[in-house]
């Protein structure tokens, strides 16, 4: 959007009243009209010249696409244009020489300067606010990139230009005056001398002040903006970005800033993929581990739960395959909300049938955690078959095994397919005791194995089953189960 006209306006009425002082200080003819012609000549160009930018900025599209490079060019040319106005109408109107005008050009100029670099700079830090709001990525310059350090010196060496001209000027005429009255053995008005230049490095300081204020505040604002996102993101929020509205340093830091949370959310949104077709605990470790993607395993002491639905062959040949996808997903859905709560990782559906794992991370609880989650899935069947009745489905039956010990986890398959599971005699044991539980009469059986890593309080709700032969296994395997339904 365009600077606003107050501000504009400010600088017009500034360069009015300094250039009636400067005008008077280095020009004899415009010394010879008065500081009250002077200034009303000045005060009318400059009206006209405000006039012109307002129909200006209505016409031109720099208010909606524009960078503030584009401003900071139509506002010199703006403040050049003023200049040549006044030279024209001092050489038709009042018949003075060219020099006389092309004198206010180099004050007009002057000003002009640090006028439009202030209004530049507004226009930077509106944009900047503005694209933060709507928090949209502003667009840098295309192919053009000047450092902050490169326009900073720019600007100053056109200072530098500019106030040498001035102090030429101012000197050149108080020379010459100063010898007149030298000749005339009078004495030369060294103060006055030392008051204009005085008054000319003053407002050149004065300029520099404004806008490196400026400028300092729109670099702390990109600052402060850049700051918040990071913060965000640290607090695991990658919804913000930087905006980027200019080609140099923070330009850049900010579309490298951009890409790299265009990345964590990438991978955040990866990992939320993987967490529904693994598990969150499975994802977050092959993100994490930088051969995730690699074939192979690691050994680790983990207990095993099996679940599988009895009978299901015989309910889906009796229901629609609508009425059977809806029973399996109210199923798994108790299923998996069981194990999450627990902290285990469900590693795959078969069917009809799931297999979870407790301990992949460490952790020395995991048939602790395990039985519980076993006893969860149990009590949470009848909410699940009331639901199903409500709907006018079938009923679910299911068993459970549970047992622990070593297994193999990692990536299984080839390198172009492969699955995170876990594999070994442990796994096989906990089916298979899973396909005891129909023959035993038990919800859910367990191995002496993991009855023996069970806590005291989670034993009590096991009773012994005596010996078994499982398949598998050459020797018969000591179970417990849960207490015998009523």
């Amino acid at each position: 959007m365009p600077p606003k006209a107050g501000h504009a306006a400010l600088w017009y009425l500034a360069a009015v009243l300094l250039l009636t002082v400067y005008g008077i200080e280095v020009c004899p003819y415009l010394e010879g009209l008065g500081a009250l012609s002077l200034a009303g000549t000045l005060g009318a160009i400059f009206a006209y010249t405000f006039v012109l930018r307002g129909g200006l900025y209505r016409l031109l599209p720099l208010a909606e696409q524009a960078r503030s490079w584009h401003h900071l060019k139509l506002e010199l040319a703006l403040w050049a244009a003023s200049g040549v106005l006044v030279t024209v109408w001092n050489t038709f109107w009042f018949e003075f020489p060219p020099e006389s005008g092309m004198k206010v050009l180099v004050g007009t100029l002057t000003i002009g300067l640090f006028a439009s670099t202030d209004q530049a700079l507004r226009v930077e830090n509106d944009e900047v606010r503005r694209v933060a709001a709507q928090e949209v990525v502003a667009f840098a310059v295309p192919g053009r990139y000047m450092s902050i350090a490169t326009r900073f010196l720019i600007f100053i060496g056109f200072c530098l230009g500019f106030v040498v001209l001035v102090l030429l000027l101012v000197l050149h005429k108080d020379f010459v005056l100063a010898m007149a009255l030298i000749a005339q053995g009078k004495e030369a008005p060294f103060t006055a001398i030392a008051l204009e230049v005085t008054f000319v490095v003053g407002g050149v300081v004065v300029g520099c002040a404004l806008v490196s204020r400026r400028l300092g505040q729109n670099l702390r604002l990109v600052h402060e903006l850049q700051i918040a996102a990071m913060s965000s993101v640290v607090a695991g929020d990658y919804g913000g970005q930087v905006p980027v509205v200019s080609s140099d340093e923070l330009g850049v830091i900010a579309g490298h800033t951009n890409r790299m949370i265009d990345g964590l959310r990438e991978k955040e949104r990866l990992q939320g993929v993987f967490g529904k077709l693994v598990s969150p605990t499975v994802a977050h470790e092959i993100l994490r581990d930088e051969g995730g993607a690699e074939l192979g395993g690691r050994e680790v002491r983990a207990a095993v739960l099996f679940t599988d639905l009895r009978n299901f062959t015989g309910l889906s040949e009796r229901n629609d395959a609508r009425s059977v996808v809806r029973c399996l997903n109210e199923y798994f859905g108790m299923l998996v909300a069981a194990v999450h709560e627990h902290d285990g990782v469900v590693d795959k559906f078969i069917g009809d049938a799931a297999m979870a794992v407790f301990g992949l991370e460490g952790r020395d609880d995991g048939a602790d955690r395990a039985f519980a989650a076993a006893l969860a899935i149990r009590d949470g069947l009848g909410p699940v078959n009331d639901r199903l009745a409500a709907e006018g489905l079938p009923l679910l039956a299911q068993g459970i095994g549970v047992h622990v010990g070593s297994l193999i986890a990692g990536n299984i398959g080839s390198a172009d397919r492969m699955e995170y599971t876990v594999v070994g005699d442990t796994v096989n044991t906990a089916s298979r005791l899973e396909g005891m539980t129909k023959q035993l009469g038990r919800s859910v059986v367990v191995s002496a194995e993991l009855y023996s890593a069970l806590s005291e309080a989670l034993q009590e709700q096991l009773e012994p089953l005596g010996d078994h032969a499982v398949k598998g296994r050459s020797e018969a395997v000591s179970l417990y189960g849960t207490a015998m339904p009523p």
